[in-house]
């Protein structure tokens, strides 16, 4: 069963032209996305809004979510508040397969939005929660594999109807005190 851990913001500090701010916004989005996604079969996950960003990617990175989904809005300097309109759909620029979740989210919110020119989809490497969620660090080196994670890689590689063993880069004995 596929698993999203939803993380909506948490920029309180980003009000909106018309009252409110981003944190709540895109709290009242992941109420009502989450029960579709529960409906149709996701496993969910989700961030509360009295964590910080830090928390968040480590309650993401604490299970094998098979997508960090935040939901952001973008800020506008003083000078261009209330202007700026549309939404951006942001993806790890070395993920295949993050730029085509990314990919199906921006074309089912072109359908929905008033001007479907105004939803980019945007690759980058700057974002925290595309950067430091388990499978970049893990990616770049910085973490190994736990033998619990390798053992759920080699369960999927059989769901999928890979009799191979996974293989790794290196392996490594470490102990933890």
């Amino acid at each position: 069963m596929p698993a999203v851990f939803v993380s909506p913001s948490l920029q309180e500090y980003n009000p909106y032209v018309d009252g409110g701010n981003e944190e709540y916004y895109m709290n009242l989005i992941a109420d009502e996305l989450i029960p579709y996604l529960i409906a149709s079969g996701i496993t969910v996950g989700r961030n509360s809004p009295e964590q910080t960003l830090s928390q968040a990617i480590a309650q993401s990175n604490q299970e094998s979510y098979d997508l960090h989904l935040a939901l952001h809005s973008n800020a506008a300097p003083p000078n261009l508040a209330g202007k700026l309109k549309g939404a951006d759909v942001y993806y790890h620029t070395q993920s295949a397969q993050g730029k085509k979740a990314a990919s199906i989210i921006a074309d089912n919110y072109k359908a929905l939005y008033p001007d479907p020119n105004n939803v980019q989809l945007i690759p980058t490497t700057s974002l925290a929660e595309l950067n430091r969620t388990t499978y970049y660090r893990c990616y770049r080196k910085e973490r190994l594999l736990k033998p619990k994670e390798q053992e759920y890689i080699r369960q999927l590689f059989l769901k999928r109807g890979i009799k191979e063993e996974p293989v790794y880069d290196e392996y490594v004995e470490q102990y933890e005190w």
